[in-house]
């Protein structure tokens, strides 16, 4: 069963997009939630994109059941980029 505590997470919560230049591809996190999305403890910009790098810290943000007070850091992901070869 899913803690009703997760109904304060936004549905989509943040984003992450991929750009390829000059053959290179880089990775950007986008903020798209009311409660905050935290990169390595620091608070994103809403629907600013930030470039990601290996080992980065990426946090969820969301507010108490009665939704009284500041958003508090609830889930947090770790990115490790993983070379792949297409056959």
């Amino acid at each position: 069963k899913v803690s009703s505590e997760f109904n304060k997470i936004s549905r989509q919560h943040f984003k992450i997009k991929c750009e390829e230049q000059d053959g290179e591809k880089s990775y950007f996190v986008i903020d798209m939630s009311r409660n905050g999305t935290l990169l390595n403890g620091d608070m994103l910009e809403l629907n600013k994109a930030v470039k990601l790098k290996n080992g980065d810290e990426i946090g969820i943000l969301w507010k108490p059941q009665n939704n009284q007070g500041e958003a508090k850091h609830h889930v947090q992901f770790g990115v490790r980029f993983l070379s792949y070869t297409a056959e």
